[in-house]
């Protein structure tokens, strides 16, 4: 390659790694709160009068400042938890991690530069200067992580990080915290891959298990020395977030965990882990006892309508592309005894182990179920890749697609894929088949209320609800399969449970708080309140039934 060539290469890089930074800069700046400065100044007169909770001490996680959603709704919860008299301390990450969860290889330009170097040193600054700023203003104790480590400490993790073997870097547990798990999962989200194969993978892991460590032992310098009430964070997974989890259960400290929910102006809250595991984990005891009522099952029912289109929420996927000129894939064809619908994940996306799972990888899932569908031409397998593949916050860069290529050269005509793009609308084509299998998504709560028989080979939430079919071995998932076509839906009486638990998810278990809004571009949330009025108690309900949770750890149950 001529000098001149490698001169353009080199310069489009460096233009390329500006852009980045100048947007992450934009991004921070952005989501920097000048709201509060209209109120700032009432706050700690307010909180004099206010003593009920003054034994209350929150901690909370926000981390990484730079992620806007968390310190926006945290700074919230912040001021709301004064206002009710609780002290409030924030960790902020100012530069010492090794590797975060706002790393990610898009963001940091590339792989090689990232394992060597590590994220930029603007990015680190601007992405605590502004969450800085915002804490300040509402008078919160911010606690920098760099101040819970010592040279030694750091001197020593540096050691450990660099010597242990890389293949045993995932199972790694210390104090029964679950450092490479945390580790590993936020490696694969730098990646936005199921597998680490990059070329510098195992330098960016390493980077991320010192992170973990470093992590770890910040959260037990600090819980050693402060007893706190409760421990908030958002997401609960990943570093630093999933160590802290893991750190506060530890020292025997209630912790919980939150994250932007479906709806509009709603956000799902969880005791002791992550949403990923607490909402599969939930008993049905929980959930069955409420009153049921009509005027309940016509909200549900038409909400549930509205998913379709995704009118009523700011996580929607089904929004995103326009509806096929032609209605002829929603038509089950004559040549099939049944359809059978597929519905995958985002590959990378929560990482974790859960032990229920059928199968070690959604990969060898849908593997496994091609394979069988080969050797059954008298039935139809459509596979909906799910759209978040391409138009996610942090788009995959393993597509299921290609994985099915690399292990299938040629699929028989009985096997059909809608790719993440395909204008398809996922619930249409559920509703003309037969049966839906699924892993981990979301949408197994719907299938169900939709009354279509569901079979559940991963840590979808709907399982163990008594609504699904669930494996727990690719024996019991064959031995499922083996029996389609089902000959009926679901029964009413299931299907009528099953619209109840949706009710309970979507309403109950989704708080709202109505002082929020969704913003354009880099600001994530807004808003909407004028005095400090709107975040004390009685004001609104959703933000009441929160700090409950965390000051009284009342359920995170919406009425």
């Amino acid at each position: 390659m001529s000098y001149l060539n490698t001169f353009k290469i080199n310069s489009i890089k460096k233009l390329k790694r500006f852009s980045i930074i100048r947007e992450a800069v934009r991004a921070y700046r952005n989501s920097y709160k000048p709201e509060w400065k209209k109120i700032s100044g009432g706050i700690e007169s307010r909180i004099q009068s206010n003593k009920k909770y003054s034994d209350k001490k929150i901690l909370i996680v926000t981390g990484g400042g730079g992620y806007a959603a968390a310190k926006q709704i945290e700074s919230l919860l912040a001021v709301a938890l004064k206002l009710r008299g609780a002290s409030v301390d924030v960790v902020l990450c100012d530069g010492i991690l090794p590797a975060c969860f706002q790393t990610t290889i898009d963001w940091d330009s590339n792989d090689l530069r990232f394992a060597k170097k590590g994220t930029s040193k603007i990015n680190c600054r601007t992405c605590f200067s502004y969450a800085k700023k915002t804490y300040d203003l509402v008078g919160v104790n911010i606690i920098k992580l760099s101040t819970l480590l010592n040279n030694e400490e750091t001197e020593t993790i540096t050691k450990e990080s660099s010597s242990i073997n890389i293949e045993d870097i995932e199972s790694y547990i210390s104090d029964g915290i679950h450092i490479g798990e945390h580790a590993y999962s936020g490696c694969l989200r730098f990646y936005a891959t199921s597998k680490l194969v990059d070329p510098h993978a195992k330098k960016v892991l390493r980077r991320y298990f010192r992170a973990a460590l470093y992590a770890k032992t910040a959260a037990f310098n600090l819980f050693s020395e402060n007893d706190y009430s409760h421990v908030l964070l958002h997401h609960g997974i990943y570093v630093p977030q999933g160590i802290f989890v893991d750190s506060a259960k530890h020292f025997n400290f209630d912790v919980t965990t939150w994250h932007t929910a479906y709806r509009e102006k709603t956000f799902i809250f969880s005791y002791g882990d992550t949403y990923h595991k607490t909402l599969m984990n939930e008993s049905v005891s929980s959930w069955d006892g409420f009153e049921f009522t009509d005027k309940k099952l016509s909200m549900i029912t038409d909400y549930l309508q509205s998913r379709w289109a995704g009118n009523n929420d700011w996580i929607s996927f089904s929004k995103q592309f326009s509806e096929p000129e032609s209605d002829s894939i929603y038509a089950r064809s004559e040549k099939y005894d049944a359809s059978i619908l597929m519905l995958t994940n985002v590959m990378w996306d929560a990482q974790l182990h859960y032990p229920a799972n059928a199968f070690p990888t959604m990969l060898d899932w849908i593997i496994t179920t091609i394979e069988f569908f080969i050797s059954k031409p008298n039935l139809e397998l459509i596979i909906r890749v799910h759209p978040a593949e391409t138009t996610g916050t942090l788009p995959s860069r393993q597509l299921v697609e290609e994985e099915i290529g690399k292990k299938f050269t040629n699929l028989p005509k009985n096997i059909k894929i809608y790719g993440p793009q395909h204008p398809a609308n996922t619930y249409k084509l559920a509703g003309m088949c037969n049966t839906a299998l699924i892993f981990g998504t979301k949408t197994g709560v719907e299938l169900t209320a939709m009354g279509i028989p569901t079979i559940v080979a991963g840590e979808a939430w709907i399982r163990g609800k008594g609504l699904t079919h669930d494996a727990e071995s690719p024996e019991s998932y064959l031995s499922e399969l083996k029996k389609l076509p089902y000959k009926d839906r679901l029964p009413d009486n299931i299907q009528k449970k099953a619209l109840k638990y949706a009710y309970h998810f979507f309403f109950r278990r989704m708080i709202p708080i109505s002082i929020v809004k969704k913003a354009s571009g880099h600001e994530v949330f807004r808003y909407s309140f004028d005095s400090l009025s709107d975040l004390e108690p009685g004001a609104d309900d959703g933000l009441d039934v929160i700090c409950e949770g965390i000051l009284n750890k009342k359920p995170y149950v919406y009425n």
